[in-house]
């Protein structure tokens, strides 16, 4: 039987173990012993290290604001992230998702691929409603080849920005991205993760 998600989490926090010096099979084991749940599955070691990194609450004191971004993270390792996110709400972090689509959309997607807000995440942060609703800027509807539909375009400088701006104005601690353009608009005050897509796995700023 498995344990409850706070007391998985409660168990990991209090291990006291260096996870960094596990390799992939002592980390799963450790995770599988601690949390009793062996419906939790990893691709990599990377995968693992930011389970227990994350979700035992390391971080909680220095980072209790996270941003999450949806496309090319969230939706690449649905069955880490689901984990992750659930144990740092439940150990006192807040969680944003910052993304480009409407918030409809947003909310739909993450729906879909099993996340709930209040479980998983706090807020949806939506740059097209943002720029619709509260700016001056000209956006166009039209055809996106590479999604494969219709969606809101603006010019890129006003675009690539955004998720900086966000990060100052909520006072962001981390964000989780896939995309190295957002990383130059980050400011000192926001640590930048890149998520390379389909690994789960995380570069540091």
């Amino acid at each position: 039987m498995k344990n409850s998600e706070e007391e998985k989490f409660r168990k990991l926090a209090e291990t006291g173990l260096d996870f960094s010096r596990l390799d992939y099979f002592s980390l799963r084991n450790v995770i599988h012993d601690i949390t009793g749940d062996d419906t939790l599955k990893f691709n990599s070691r990377s995968e693992m290290l930011i389970f227990v990194n994350f979700a035992s609450g390391q971080q909680k004191n220095d980072n209790p604001k996270v941003g999450f971004d949806l496309h090319g993270v969230l939706t690449e390792s649905p069955h880490v992230f689901k984990n992750v996110l659930a144990g740092m709400r439940y150990l006192g972090h807040e969680i944003h998702i910052i993304s480009g689509p409407p918030e409809n959309e947003i909310r739909q997607e993450l729906l879909d691929l099993g996340y709930e807000q209040g479980k998983h995440y706090d807020i949806i942060f939506s740059m097209v409603d943002y720029l619709r609703n509260e700016t001056d800027v000209v956006m166009t509807y039209s055809w996106n080849k590479k999604q494969d539909k219709i969606s809101w375009w603006c010019d890129d400088e006003l675009w690539w920005p955004i998720k900086g701006d966000y990060c100052r104005r909520e006072n962001i601690d981390i964000l989780f991205d896939d995309k190295n353009e957002y990383r130059e608009h980050i400011s000192e005050d926001t640590q930048f993760f890149k998520v390379p897509h389909n690994s789960g796995s995380v570069d540091k700023k």
